[in-house]
C-alpha cells in the first residue's frame, strides 16, 4: 500500500509540474503573438513603432521572465527549501505558546 501512496504523491507532483509549465508556455506564447500583432499595427498606422508600446512590451517582458525563473528554478530567490524551513520554525514557536 505505501507504495501506491508514494506512487500517487509523485504523480500528483508530476501533474501540478505539468500545469506550471503550460501555464509558462501559454503565457509566452500569448506574449510573443500580441507583441507581434502590437508591433504590425503600430508599423501599419503610424510607420513605426509607438513609444508606449515599449513600455507595455518591456513590463510584459519582464512579467514572462519572472515567470520562467520561478517555473524554471523553484524558490530561487529566498533559496533552497526556504518554504519548509519556515513551516518548521512557525510550527515551533506555535508549540512554545
Amino acid at each position: 500500500m505505501e507504495n501506491q501512496d508514494s506512487y500517487n504523491k509523485r504523480r500528483e507532483r508530476a501533474i501540478d509540474r505539468m500545469h506550471e509549465l503550460r501555464a509558462f508556455y501559454v503565457h509566452v506564447m500569448n506574449f510573443f503573438i500580441v507583441s507581434a500583432v502590437a508591433i504590425a499595427v503600430s508599423f501599419y498606422f503610424r510607420g513605426e513603432i509607438i513609444f508606449w508600446l515599449y513600455f507595455a512590451l518591456g513590463g510584459w517582458g519582464f512579467g514572462v521572465l519572472m515567470h520562467g525563473l520561478k517555473t524554471y528554478n523553484q524558490n530561487w530567490l529566498l533559496g533552497k527549501n526556504w518554504e519548509e524551513r519556515k513551516v518548521q520554525q512557525i510550527m515551533e514557536e506555535e508549540r512554545r505558546m
